[in-house]
């Protein structure tokens, strides 16, 4: 299981990773802005989650198409983050130079970022910033965020244990009607019936 675990991690960044380095070497792409952000955003926390970077990602690259796409999303904040990682790699002379053109105007802008861009835990309900230290879950509760592979963006998903104590009728029960719900209300059986959730 735990091999099955790493491969599937390993198979994820590849995918997410595959569509950062079209970014980089293809003049035209279909994906939009945000989903790329949201992608190479994905893929530094998992980075940082995970130190052992398969074979042909390339972190680099991954913060070059971020501070690319920081500047054109209004993420000024996580671009002048960005640029601060990116002035600790040897690079090329011309692209360093690129880097800090951008550094540069980065300071003229505003020291805040978009609030529709960032994480939001439905677990507790905390705003995360946008590069976490834990990795890719809540910077509050630790809890794991679960990703759409389409948008990149976090799921309102979150995974619940139902105690030992509690039956699968009364589980169920709570489920359908609620926190502290006193009625029980049915799941809706048949669109097409006219009992959507009616009351008991």
């Amino acid at each position: 299981i735990a091999k099955h675990d790493q491969l599937l991690r390993k198979a994820e960044l590849y995918y997410v990773y595959n569509h950062i380095q079209k970014y980089g070497s293809q003049p035209f792409l279909s994906a939009e802005p945000q989903v790329l952000f949201n992608a190479a955003r994905y893929l530094l926390a998992m980075m940082a989650e995970f130190p052992d970077i398969p074979y042909n990602i390339s972190k680099l690259d991954v913060l070059m198409a971020l501070g690319r796409l920081t500047t054109s999303l209004d993420m000024f904040r996580l671009a002048r983050q960005i640029h601060e990682k990116l002035q600790l790699f040897v690079i090329p002379t011309a692209v360093l130079e690129q880097i800090d053109i951008a550094t540069l105007i980065m300071r003229g802008r505003p020291y805040q970022d978009r609030e529709d861009l960032l994480p939001v835990c439905y677990r507790c309900g905390q705003t995360n910033p946008s590069l976490s230290a834990p990795g890719d879950r809540c910077a509050q509760c630790s809890h794991p965020f679960v990703r759409c592979f389409h948008s990149y963006e976090v799921l309102p998903l979150v995974e619940f244990v139902v105690p030992d104590e509690v039956s699968e009728v009364e589980a169920e029960r709570m489920i359908f009607g609620g926190a502290g719900a006193g009625k029980r209300i049915k799941p809706p059986q048949d669109e097409w019936n006219g009992n959507n959730g009616a009351e008991e």
